[in-house]
Parts: C-alpha cells; sequence; structure tokens
C-alpha cells in the first residue's frame, strides 16, 4: 500500500451545525475545517488518518502535546466525521509531499512477549511480497464500477497472517517475516484452532498458501473467541495467482477452514452502501466492525496492482 501525502483543490462547504467550520472533501474522504484559516486559500496538504507526524515541524506545532510525535485521527465535530488532516500550501496540485513532511504510517506493535525469531523462508515460498490492500476512500469508485458482482466481507482487527507449507512441514509469516515454530509465538497460537482443517487443506493442495487474520489478542476486540484464533481471507496459488471469490469459497467450505464474515456475495456494487456497511456492528459479536473489505468475483489487476480495496469505519478510527 502506498502511503502519499497529495497536494488537493481545497473547496469550502457550509458545516450543517456550525458556522466557523466549513467542510472540504478529498475524494470520499471529509475534512473539517475552520472556515477564517481556509478562507482566500484554494490547496492544502491531505494527510490521511493513522498518519504520524512530528509535531517539532512547524506545519504541525498546533498539534505538539509533549510525546514527541502525534497520529493523525477521525474524530466527530459538531456531528460531522473529520477524517484527516488538511496543511495549507502553495505547491502544485498533485505533488506528494509525504516523505518531504517525515511522515510515517502508524503501525501498532505486537507485544512482544507473543512474537518469536524470524527464520528464512521456506522452500518454494521466497521472495514472497507483503499482502497489502489499498484504502477503498481513495480507490474504490476509481477501480470498481457502480453495479458490478462484487464480494464484501468483515475487516477483522488483527493482524495479517499466512499459513503453508513445503514438504511436509508447515510454516506460518507475519505480514513481513517468517516466524519459528514456537508455543509462545502468537502466529503459531493462531494456527492452533485451525491446525486440523488446514493441514488437510495443505496435504491435498501442497504449497498453496492459506492468507488470513489472527485474532482474539487485542484488547477491546477478542470477538467470539477466548484464544488467539485465525480466520481465513485469501488462498494463493503456487503461481502467486489469488483463487477467484467462488473457488476461495468452495474451497474453504470443503476443507472446513474458518473465514472471515462474509456480507455480500455477488452484490451489485453501490458506493454509498459499501461505506453504510463499514460502520455496523462485527457478525463476531461485542466489538465495533472495522471495515469491510471489497473484491470483485472475479480476480483482475490494474495500475494499482490486485483489485481490492479495505474501507475502515469511522467509529473505529474513532476510538
Amino acid at each position: 500500500m502506498k502511503h502519499e501525502a497529495l497536494v488537493v483543490p481545497v473547496v469550502l462547504e457550509p458545516h450543517p451545525n456550525a458556522d466557523k467550520l466549513s467542510i472540504v472533501r478529498v475524494g470520499d474522504y471529509t475534512v473539517v475545517a475552520n472556515t477564517e484559516s481556509w478562507t482566500g486559500k484554494s490547496k492544502g496538504v491531505y494527510i490521511t488518518p493513522d498518519t504520524i507526524v512530528d509535531p517539532a515541524r512547524p506545519e504541525f506545532s498546533f498539534l505538539d502535546k509533549g510525546r514527541g510525535s502525534e497520529r493523525v485521527k477521525v474524530c466527530k465535530l459538531r456531528g460531522i466525521y473529520s477524517q484527516g488532516l488538511l496543511i495549507p500550501t502553495e505547491r502544485d496540485l498533485g505533488e506528494d509531499l509525504y516523505n518531504e513532511l517525515g511522515l510515517r504510517h502508524y503501525e501498532p506493535e505486537l507485544d512482544s512477549s507473543m512474537t518469536t525469531d524470524n527464520i528464512p523462508a521456506p522452500p518454494g515460498h521466497e521472495g514472497l511480497s507483503k499482502y497489502d490492500i489499498e484504502n477503498g476512500r481513495k480507490y474504490l469508485r476509481k477501480y470498481f464500477t457502480e453495479g458490478e458482482p462484487v464480494y464484501i466481507t468483515e475487516k477483522l482487527h488483527g493482524h495479517n497472517q499466512l499459513i503453508t507449507g513445503a514438504g511436509s512441514e508447515v510454516f506460518v509469516k507475519s505480514r513481513s517475516n517468517w516466524k519459528l515454530q514456537d508455543p509462545k509465538c502468537l502466529f503459531w497460537q493462531c494456527y492452533e484452532p485451525v491446525k486440523d482443517a488446514v493441514n488437510k487443506f495443505l496435504s491435498v493442495y501442497p504449497n498453496h498458501r492459506v492468507w488470513g487474520e489472527g485474532y482474539g489478542k487485542v484488547k477491546g476486540f477478542k470477538y467470539d473467541t477466548t484464544r488467539p484464533s485465525f480466520r481465513a481471507f485469501d488462498i494463493q496459488q503456487p503461481n502467486g495467482e489469488y483463487c477467484c471469490v467462488e473457488r476461495f469459497l468452495d474451497l474453504t467450505q470443503e476443507f472446513s477452514i474458518p473465514t472471515v464474515p462474509v456480507l455480500k456475495v455477488n452484490y451489485p456494487l453501490n458506493y454509498d452502501e459499501v461505506f453504510t456497511l463499514a460502520e455496523g456492528d462485527s457478525l463476531l459479536g461485542g466489538n465495533i466492525r472495522e471495515g469491510v473489505v471489497v473484491k470483485p468475483m472475479v480476480e483482475r489487476r490494474e495500475k494499482i496492482g490486485r483489485v481490492f480495496v479495505k474501507v475502515v469505519s469511522n467509529k473505529f478510527l474513532e476510538k
């Protein structure tokens, strides 16, 4: 996923509940801005939620709380969600100032007591790229057509994880690293509840890769489990191609591999409905929904690579 801070046009719209505030739309994001501060200004650098900024820089000094760095979050201002930050600029539209402004993306840290040493990639899985997904508030309307059949699932709040095999051995991988087998390792703990189902699958389909969400250990997001667990969201073939939706559902059902909650299958895409679905409660109970993931029913690739996107809920980002 490419992180950017693009210069965008700024057009002020009236805030329905506050005379001194305005709304600026950046794609499917909204930013609530002080009307007086933006009067006469037509361009701004847009910084997305979950970006880490340095308040020692003059552009971000108003965010300084003495913590050395600050994370851009979503907040509700007079009833309207403000999703990110706009900084005035005279730079050219479309310029990317992400590196120039010293920005970085927020990545939650796993409990170090539950991780383990990294190991080399197993045979047949060398050079595997990170599993990345683009932001739907930026790309949904650009790469999906209204009405096209799509598959929508709930995005769980946990960690990205891969389970695969090489020869007779099973291997697990975090988003970035292959993990040494250790009962104290969170990734191996997540494998335990599904090992029989996944092992049976790998015995029939060797060198396939089962991608999914390890979950159940994030504070406030226990979902339906009392221990670390795993739910699949993709199956990748040895040649690197991903199974289409119908094939994925057939295989996970055949081998009883649990999947992330499915919200819609073969659903005629409605842009607004996707953003509404992102704000619901989790189907696994007891939690707000982190968001949704949208995929075409048939795999395809375009300029952004593999076409699929996530839309994270405002309630989750606010929390």
